[in-house]
């Protein structure tokens, strides 16, 4: 079951999984119909917000074709958590999307 928000200009196309191994939180962004990407723009994984402004902390080039892309977080790189993560692809063409958030908390032992 997916517990998170998706829209932008073209609704709700985006979809935004994440696993954990040790410290490394992997976050994998995809389009919801499995169909890759028929145009190029650039895709934001970001911390708090899903706006423009907010703080971005990988951007990776999405041509056409693509189908997936990825970003690997290093969980002690923050000092507190609970942390949101979203993802927002905007097309050079114009428009945008987001996914989000996957929310993380961390336990100390």
């Amino acid at each position: 079951m997916n517990r998170y928000n998706d829209s932008g200009t073209w609704g709700s196309i985006l979809k935004l999984k994440a696993s954990i191994s040790g410290t490394a939180l992997i976050l994998t962004a995809t389009k919801k119909d499995g169909i890759p990407w028929i145009s190029s723009g650039k895709l934001y994984f970001k911390v708090g917000t899903y706006k423009s402004f907010g703080s971005n902390r990988k951007t990776i080039n999405i041509y056409s074709g693509n189908k997936s892309s990825s970003y690997t977080h290093n969980m002690s790189s923050f000092d507190t958590y609970p942390k949101r993560f979203y993802v927002r692809y905007d097309a050079n063409s114009g428009g945008y999307a987001w996914v989000g958030p996957i929310i993380i908390i961390t336990e100390n032992k």
